[in-house]
């Protein structure tokens, strides 16, 4: 089906006797409006210019975006004995339960301080400034991303992660796979590591040399709050300019299927960013300059990388892992492993320290 039109079956029921029923399945096919008109942003999605439109009607404002994107979900009211539709804007969809896997298509708006939204299925959003920087938030993490590469954060229950372009500091949190908490510091002379139940942090040189230092030496960076999200905001300031640009931007965004592939897949191109969605894994591709995130709403896995060979990742499983380079540091419920090279320390849940 090509364009804005939308298939939808209305399904009728006839009785002959009072045993059996017989559906008939009719087919309509309907083509939306063709509109040609500006589009502006708000803080709710796009709404058309001109005295047709209201633009303080919100409900105008939500028809006219259902009438352009298509992406509001219409139900046919169910019938005695008759299994309700859903419909959405490309097939219909008998059952229930199915809808919900093949997810809706992703919607584009704007706020006041120049920030632009893309909301994905599986309670996914991407937040981008005109600045290129990129936030991504579900119910299980959020992650941040500069176009300069100079701050990488990412804020998950398996771990909380910031590259703020010199080192890269993680804090691990104890969870119902490890009641061990861990941290952890990433710097170009070494790395820094402890643990809850130890008294005795670890710092491992360059040669793989292990120096015993007391903890309370060490002040590791707090880092028990979302922190991606304020460094998000911090650099959004709000000025007209910014709010133009972003105008534009909206203007310019193209949602489209990939017919070559399922039809589950979405793409999204919007400025310097560009989306891969496939609602019924879950699985997102955000691809930016000099970085790519990739992520899945369902089950809660995050994969950050840049060009500075930074990569930070984190999982419901209680795994989670930062990089630098050669350097690594990952954590588990079976303990803690640092490594660089051909060369690796573990240290496990009963504080046993091995070398390889």
């Amino acid at each position: 089906m090509e364009g804005g039109d939308s298939c939808i079956s209305e399904i009728h029921s006839t009785q002959e006797d009072s045993d059996s029923k017989i559906l008939e399945k009719v087919v309509v096919k309907e083509k939306s409006k063709k509109l040609r008109c500006a589009v502006s942003a708000s803080g709710d999605g796009f709404r058309r210019q001109g005295n047709a439109f209201s633009p303080s009607s919100g409900a105008v404002s939500a028809e006219f975006m259902r009438m352009y994107y298509g992406f509001e979900r219409i139900k046919i009211p169910a019938e005695p004995g008759v299994k309700v539709a859903k419909i959405d804007n490309f097939k219909t969809v008998p059952g229930s339960g199915i809808m919900e896997n093949l997810g809706r298509m992703p919607v584009i708006s704007a706020t006041s301080n120049g920030v632009i939204t893309i909301q994905l299925s599986n309670n996914l959003d991407i937040d981008m400034s005109i600045e290129q920087n990129v936030r991504v938030r579900s119910p299980f993490f959020t992650s941040m991303s500069t176009a300069s590469n100079r701050c990488t954060a990412l804020v998950h229950e398996s771990g909380m992660l910031l590259h703020d372009g010199r080192v890269v500091n993680g804090y691990f949190p104890a969870n119902t796979h490890n009641n061990i908490e861990h941290n952890a510091v990433i710097g170009p002379t070494g790395i820094v590591f402890s643990s809850s139940n130890l008294s005795t942090a670890y710092y491992v040189d360059p040669d793989f040399n292990f120096t015993p230092i007391d903890s309370k030496e060490i002040d590791f960076p707090f880092m028990k709050y979302d922190f991606a999200s304020k460094i998000f905001f911090t650099k959004c300031p709000f000025s007209n300019k910014r709010l133009e640009r972003c105008q534009f931007w909206l203007k310019t965004a193209t949602v489209s299927r990939m017919r070559l592939m399922r039809e589950t897949h979405y793409q999204v191109s919007i400025g310097p960013l560009l989306v891969l969605e496939d609602t019924a894994t879950g699985q997102v591709e955000i691809t930016c300059p000099f970085q790519k995130i990739l992520c899945n709403s369902k089950t809660g896995s995050i994969e950050v990388r840049n060009s500075n060979k930074i990569c930070l990742t984190a999982g419901t499983n209680g795994m989670s892992s930062m990089k630098l380079d050669k350097k690594r540091v990952h954590v588990s419920c079976s303990g803690f492993l640092a490594s660089e090279g051909g060369a690796a320390a573990s240290l496990h849940a009963t504080g046993e320290l091995s070398c390889y």
